[in-house]
Order: structure tokens, then C-alpha cells, then sequence
């Protein structure tokens, strides 16, 4: 069905792939469209289409369906997706502070301490839905060292009392931090995650990704099929995406009749 786009990747031997079967069976539609894109390659229109119908954003067709009046579907998915970052690393035993001033910040500010509560790890992780990309703001690019140091001044003035924070800048300023990317997306009914690690050096932010001890076991894991999990392990992260979603969704209806 995907022929021409296929054997146009293959020419450009893309990932060491040569043929239409060995691309085929590794490659899903999503990815096939992105790496085509990526390569430049537009293939037939009508093949094209028929790989994006069947590459829908089934999360952005129940919010549609669930939130018809709301203007901010991308910030419910962002919700959705900081949700299950949330749980996820509260369940690999790191704890959570505030790491916003308002609607900006730091989505995930974790931490680990000793005995006597002092700070010994620190994670700092950005949250998004999709394809979404680091913005460029004011205070330079989002998740750079530099962009993280405002953001924890904010958090001082707001929360003057609390030594967390002065805790947390000097270990950014000694680099003594990890930054990642967390990044969801649900396709066709099946939950795809990424952890990735962002790199900074000042004003600049670059994203690789992991590997060795820091590939956490989510990376392992292709895509959980969110009707039909396949062990425990995605039962259970299943479940609680599941269950976000719907509380996100009740919030902004309840939003929505507020307002009305």
C-alpha cells in the first residue's frame, strides 16, 4: 500500500533498510510519513493520505468529541501528558516540588533526599504532547541552564520561605542535574512514550537520547496498545493514563460551565 514511499526510502537507504519487505515490517505508517518528510520525499498523494488516516491522533479525536467548546485542546493534551509524567516518576521514587510561577515554569522540578532533608537529586524533566518542540522565550531557550536559573528565581520570590530552591539553583549552577524530555503521543489507540536527554550549556539546549543505565525501561517499549496491554507493567500504565485523561477531561468541562 506504502510501495512508492517505501522503495523511494529504501533507495536513500534509510536506517540500512534496502527493500520494500524489511522496510515494511519495521517501519509503522507514522514513522514511514516522518522519515519521508525528513528525506524530503512526497510519494503519491492518495498513498499519503491513506497513511495519514491511518495515523490519527486518537487522544485530539476524544477531546474534540469530549471538550467540542473548548479552545484549548493543546493545553489539555499538555495537562494529560504532565499527569502521567508525574505518576511515573513518583513511582520511581522521586518526590515533587513546585516548579511554577502561575502557568509557567518548570512542568516536573524532582527530587531525592537524605536523612537529614537535604537535597542529593535532582531531576528536571519537560513535559509535551506530540511533536511538540523546546520553545525559544525571553529568558532564552526553554530548559537551557540558563532559562532553568530564571525560572528558580521566580520560585524564590514566590516562595521566599522555602530553602528547596536555593538548594536546587546551586546544584543547576554546579551542574549537579539531569534534564530530560518527557514526550507522549497516542496513535491509532496506542500509547507511545520517550524519555530523552536534554543537554545545556548556557543559553543553547540540545536533545539526545539515552542509553546505558539512564535508558529507562519506557524507552523499551515500543507502544502499549491502551485496549489490550501486554503485561503488567503496561496494564498498569495503561490504567493510569487512562484515568488521567478522563479527570483532565472533567476538569475542563467543569471549566467550561463555569464559564457558561
Amino acid at each position: 500500500m506504502y510501495e512508492t514511499l517505501i522503495s523511494e526510502i529504501a533507495k536513500n537507504r534509510l536506517e540500512n533498510l534496502t527493500s520494500f519487505d524489511e522496510i515494511n515490517k519495521k517501519m509503522s505508517p507514522n514513522e514511514l510519513l516522518k522519515n519521508s518528510e525528513k528525506l524530503g520525499i512526497s510519494g503519491d498523494k492518495f498513498e499519503v493520505l491513506n497513511i495519514q488516516k491511518e495515523t490519527k491522533d486518537t487522544l485530539t479525536e476524544k477531546l474534540e468529541t469530549e471538550l467540542p467548546e473548548t479552545k484549548e485542546i493543546n493545553k489539555v493534551k499538555g495537562d494529560i501528558s504532565e499527569g502521567l509524567m508525574d505518576y511515573y516518576f513518583k513511582k520511581s521514587g522521586w518526590s515533587k516540588i513546585e516548579g511554577e510561577v502561575g502557568i509557567n515554569g518548570i512542568d516536573g522540578l524532582y527530587i531525592k533526599r537524605d536523612k537529614e532533608g537535604n537535597i542529593t537529586d535532582l531531576m528536571i524533566v519537560e513535559s509535551k504532547y506530540g511533536g511538540s518542540k523546546l520553545g525559544d522565550t525571553l529568558d532564552g531557550k526553554q530548559m537551557s541552564k540558563d532559562w532553568i536559573l530564571k525560572k528558580l528565581e521566580n520560585l524564590e520570590k514566590v516562595y521566599p520561605d522555602n530553602n528547596d530552591y536555593s538548594q536546587i539553583k546551586n546544584l543547576v549552577q554546579d551542574n549537579k542535574y539531569r534534564a530530560r524530555l518527557w514526550q507522549i503521543s497516542e496513535i491509532d489507540g496506542k500509547l507511545h512514550i520517550s524519555l530523552k536527554k536534554i543537554d545545556s550549556s548556557g543559553n543553547e539546549s540540545t536533545i539526545t537520547k539515552l542509553s546505558g543505565n539512564e535508558n529507562y525501561k519506557v524507552n523499551k517499549i515500543p507502544e502499549i496498545d491502551l485496549k489490550n496491554p501486554n503485561n503488567e507493567y503496561e496494564k498498569t500504565l495503561a490504567e493510569n493514563y487512562n484515568n488521567i485523561v478522563d479527570k483532565v477531561i472533567d476538569k475542563y468541562k467543569t471549566k467550561l460551565n463555569n464559564a457558561a
